[in-house]
């Protein structure tokens, strides 16, 4: 499944390669920490640490054009607004599971080795 709009992204980085290297690896030394911050909101119930680290993840995924995923984080973050923290753990898996594979999608569009692993 194609996470990212490849032409909004192009317009949003007015076409520039180097940009969207620059973004992307910025957004893969962000996520071992969001993914640290999200298994721990979920193992410990903490309705605000999801919402607050859900709501930054939804918006660098806004720099990528990447609808499906933002959407994902959207109900995360309502998972969180609303206390509904049995619903989160299912969906924080599906949400990185979806990253990795915009990962895959950056790979092929920067053609840097962007390595991150859900398992780190």
């Amino acid at each position: 499944m194609a996470h990212i709009d490849q032409h909004a992204l192009a317009a949003f980085i007015q076409h520039d390669d180097e940009l969207l290297g620059e973004l992307a690896i910025m957004f893969v030394q962000s996520l071992p920490d969001s993914e640290a911050r999200l298994r721990y909101a979920v193992d410990h119930r903490d309705a605000s640490v999801l919402r607050e680290t859900v709501h930054q993840l939804k918006s660098r995924l806004a720099y990528f054009s990447a609808e499906s995923l933002q959407q994902q984080a959207l109900h995360l973050e309502q998972c969180g607004r609303g206390n509904q923290l049995d619903e989160a753990r299912p969906l924080v898996e599906q949400l990185l599971i979806g990253i990795e594979e915009m990962l895959c999608e950056l790979r092929l569009l920067t053609r840097l080795p962007l390595q991150y692993s859900c398992d780190d």
